[in-house]
C-alpha cells in the first residue's frame, strides 16, 4: 500500500503539467478563498491560486528535495560507514566521534540556523537537509561492515591480494547495499518533513510550490478556508506515512532472517 502511495504520488510530480492549466503560483484564478467547485476541486486560497495547482507541484517539489536530498546523506553516510566499520582503531573512533557530535545536534535547530545563514532556496534546503541526515545510515552502514569484515569472503578476497577500496566496494557494499536501501526510504519521508516544516516557517523557498508554504499562508485563514489547510496537510501525512509502511515492506524484503526473529 506505501508503495502504491508513493507511485501515485510519483506520477502525479511527473504529469503536473498535464493535470492542470494553471502556473504553479499564479493569482487570481478565481475568487480568493474560494470553496471546492467544478472549476477549482480543492478550492482557492487568500490570493485566489488554485490548490489543486499547488498539490501537483507540491508533490513535486516534496519528492525532488526528499530524493535529492537523501542521495546526499546515503553518499555521506555510506562512505563514512564503510571506512569506518572496516578499518579499527584510531580511524573508527575519529569517524564515529564526529558522527555522534552531529547526531546529537538537535537537526531541525541546526537547519533553521543553517537557512538563515544561507538564503532562503530550495537547493540550499536540499544541502542542509542532506548534509544534517547522513549519521543514521553511516552508523547502520558501520554496524554492517563491522559483521561482514570477518566473513569467509572477504578472507578470501584478502588472501587473493585484493586492495582494502576493492574489498570495501567489491565484497562487502553489495551485502549491505538492502540496509542502505531501507534506511534511504526512511530518510526521503524525514526529509520531506523538513523541507515542509523550514517552508512552514519562512525558512524555504516561496518561490516554488511547496506544501509547507500553502500551510503558512492558509494558517490565518484556518477557521475560514478549512480546505486551503487540510488538503496540504493530509498530503504531508500520508506521503510521509506510505514512506515509512514502504520502508518497513522493503526491510521485510530485503532481511527476512530478521522476520522470522521477530
Amino acid at each position: 500500500m506505501g508503495l502504491i502511495i508513493v507511485a501515485c504520488a510519483s506520477f502525479v510530480a511527473v504529469t503536473a503539467p498535464f493535470l492542470t492549466p494553471y502556473a504553479p503560483l499564479q493569482t487570481s484564478t478565481g475568487v480568493p478563498l474560494k470553496p471546492p467547485t467544478v472549476s477549482h476541486p480543492l478550492g482557492t486560497d487568500d490570493l485566489g491560486r488554485d490548490i489543486f495547482t499547488g498539490m501537483v507541484y507540491g508533490a513535486q517539489t516534496a519528492l525532488i528535495v526528499g530524493l535529492l536530498a537523501t542521495a546526499i546523506a546515503a553518499g555521506i553516510g555510506t562512505t563514512v560507514g564503510m571506512i569506518s566499520g572496516y578499518h579499527s582503531g584510531k580511524v573508527d573512533d575519529v569517524l564515529m566521534r564526529i558522527t555522534e557530535s552531529f547526531i546529537i545536534i538537535p537537526v531541525f535547530f541546526m537547519a533553521m540556523v543553517l537557512m538563515a545563514f544561507l538564503g532562503q532556496s530550495i537547493s540550499n534546503v536540499i544541502l542542509v537537509v542532506g548534509v544534517l541526515s547522513w549519521p543514521r545510515v553511516a552508523r547502520l552502514v558501520r554496524a554492517d561492515f563491522l559483521t561482514f569484515r570477518e566473513r569467509e569472503f572477504v578472507k578470501a578476497a584478502r588472501m587473493d591480494g585484493a586492495s582494502k577500496s576493492d574489498i570495501m566496494v567489491r565484497e562487502i557494499l553489495p551485502s549491505v547495499t538492502p540496509t542502505i536501501i531501507v534506511a534511504s526510504t526512511l530518510e526521503i519521508a524525514s526529509a520531506i518533513l523538513y523541507e515542509a516544516s523550514l517552508s512552514f516557517l519562512g525558512l524555504g523557498d516561496a518561490n516554488v510550490a511547496s506544501w509547507g508554504v500553502m500551510l503558512k499562508y492558509a494558517q490565518p485563514y484556518i477557521y475560514q478556508a478549512w480546505w486551503a489547510i487540510m488538503f496540504p496537510g493530509l498530503a504531508i501525512t500520508i506521503l510521509v506515512l506510505a514512506l515509512n509502511e514502504m520502508g518497513d515492506g522493503l526491510n521485510d524484503a530485503l532481511n527476512p532472517r530478521l522476520k522470522e526473529k521477530t
